[in-house]
């Protein structure tokens, strides 16, 4: 569960009973704390396991309150503050888990409150957690054991090929203990500055710690290539590694935008195929299918160039869901889980070559360890207009209100609109489009839900699998339009009277359905997500 969740509840709480606090510190005081505020201290933890992947955790707390105002009534506001907690503090809560405190006291000391309760809860352990620390090892992350899972279950079946991508990084990701043939490295950019460094050096450095001695590392396209590719040459030349890099030993020879995707002619180290058939959107998805065949060249025992015939359906049936996926039409309806620069600089190129919009609004959610202000400055000439508003992952998602702080800096305050739920900001989008939409056939408007796989996800589970109901009606029933009375021509005939009366008063254009295939219905709903296997991620897969 989690002490900060725990904090999180005293915290509220806290703000609730005494409403005029300037701060509320964990653990000590920092210098220079204003009055009044409020520290929070543990004071005993009790463990008792329950079962074996459970335990029953009592921890006690000391919630101290230093007072403000006039020494003189120091003594005073505690006993006013000591009431104000004794009736409250029964039940905490904080992100939608509720704590019942018990062992309520209070006291004055020196002029300081000391409240004092308990609370009790039964905290849910990893039995893999349990297991490490009786062999007094490191605690093992979720990610961690659902690799070593995989790669067990891998052995157990055994598969042919795996194609595992990298968590974070390179060097340090559970999924390197693996000893690959190959090593994918799509184009290295400014991505998990926190954990891999702050600059595109210091990335590439964690990146290339899956070259492997005598491995084949495909290289794509580098954004950074003079700072990147020496890192690059250098870790394949210390592993004795061969390298396959885009635009030298392979290529893109030829790109057409498709229906529905692209044909591309394709050469690799073994052969050229010529116009196979890429059922996706964008330059960076011909030159991912790229990486991909030559890294299949070097995994399938084949000697020589792979099947033209096989490679062309392979490609051509290519679904990532959540990678510049158009999932509606009417208005058009396309979502994108890229969270960084590079990532922003594909998805305005693809939609540019494939669209044609007169209105497209986004509807954007971003993490807040990303590079946000330079996200939105790539699609700012591409949005009439942003709703930014917060997805599911409430612990790293940026606040509605600080990403429309920034947003504004980069749109103007005047195509920007903030609406925190992520369902509402949607229907706002849509509700947007709609109202510029005369026609009502969605042709030339849409809408772009991007900024996070997160986003994506949710976005995709709520317009696919449950519908917002309002987005089902057509748009004469989303829209409300007043009933006009049109104004009778001058000089009319009988013949134009008679034509008018003829005409079906009924006559509705949504009647005849959308205009062009609804694409969501040719997706695979239960193709595997795949946030770092896309070039524009700027992450990098084996």
């Amino acid at each position: 569960m989690g002490i900060d969740i725990l904090y999180k509840a005293i915290a509220a709480e806290c703000r609730s009973v005494v409403p005029e606090l300037k701060k509320i510190c964990r653990d000590n005081i920092p210098q220079n704390a204003n009055a009044p505020f409020i520290l929070v201290l543990i004071t005993d933890t009790d463990v008792r396991r329950c079962l074996a992947n459970r335990q029953r955790v009592k921890q006690s707390f000391d919630v101290q309150y230093f007072p403000g105002g006039e020494i003189q009534n120091y003594r005073k506001e505690c006993e006013k503050v000591k009431q104000e907690m004794l009736r409250g503090f029964d039940v905490i809560s904080a992100d939608g888990i509720s704590f019942y405190v018990k062992e309520k006291n209070a006291n004055v000391t020196d002029d300081v409150l000391h409240f004092l309760f308990s609370v009790s809860y039964v905290e849910y352990r990893e039995p893999v957690w349990l297991k490490m620390e009786e062999l007094d090892k490191p605690k093992m992350s979720f990610f961690e054991v659902l690799t070593a899972m995989a790669i067990w279950k891998f052995a157990d079946a055994p598969v042919d090929v795996a194609i595992v991508e990298v968590g974070m990084g390179g060097r340090w990701d559970a999924t390197n203990v693996l000893d690959a043939d190959a090593a994918i490295i799509g184009p290295i950019d400014m991505d998990h500055m926190a954990w891999l460094g702050n600059t595109v050096e210091q990335i590439a450095s964690e990146k290339v710690g899956i070259i492997k001695p005598g491995c084949i590392a495909v290289i794509g396209r580098q954004p950074h290539e003079e700072a990147v590719m020496p890192i690059i040459e250098e870790a394949a030349r210390q592993n004795h590694a061969n390298l396959v890099r885009d635009g030298i030993e392979a290529e893109v020879v030829t790109r057409i935008p498709a229906v529905g995707g692209q044909v591309a002619t394709l050469r690799t180290p073994n052969g050229t195929y010529a116009e196979v058939p890429i059922a996706k959107f964008g330059e960076h998805q011909a030159h991912n299918a790229l990486a991909a065949l030559c890294a299949a060249e070097v995994v399938i025992p084949v000697n020589g160039a792979l099947d033209g015939d096989l490679v062309a359906e392979a490609l051509s049936t290519v679904r990532i869901p959540g990678r510049i996926e158009q999932i509606r039409t009417s208005p058009t309806i396309i979502l994108d889980g890229g969270h960084n620069v590079n990532a922003a600089e594909s998805l305005r190129a693809a939609i540019e070559e494939n669209y044609d919009f007169q209105q497209l609004v986004g509807v954007i959610a971003m993490m807040g360890d990303k590079q946000v202000e330079e996200y939105l400055g790539v699609l700012e000439p591409l949005l009439s207009h942003v709703v930014v508003t917060e997805n599911s992952w409430r612990d790293r998602v940026m606040p509605a209100e600080d990403l429309k702080t920034v947003a504004e800096r980069v749109f103007g305050a005047e195509r920007v609109t903030c609406v925190p739920e992520l369902p509402d900001a949607i229907q706002e989008a849509v509700n947007m489009v709609d109202a510029d939409d005369e026609l009502g056939v969605g042709y030339g408007h849409g809408v772009l839900i991007c900024g996070s796989f997160t986003t994506a996800g949710d976005a995709r589970l709520m317009l696919e699998e449950k519908v917002n109901p309002d987005l089902k009606k057509p748009k004469s029933e989303r829209v409300f339009q007043e009933a006009v009375e049109p104004e009778p021509r001058k000089d009319q005939d009988e013949a134009d009277l008679d034509f008018e009366s003829d005409a079906n008063p009924d006559f509705d254009i949504n009647d005849f359905g959308s205009v062009g295939p609804d694409l969501a219905e040719d997706e695979d709903a239960d193709a595997p997500e795949v946030e770092h296997a896309d070039a524009a991620s700027s992450e990098d897969m084996r």
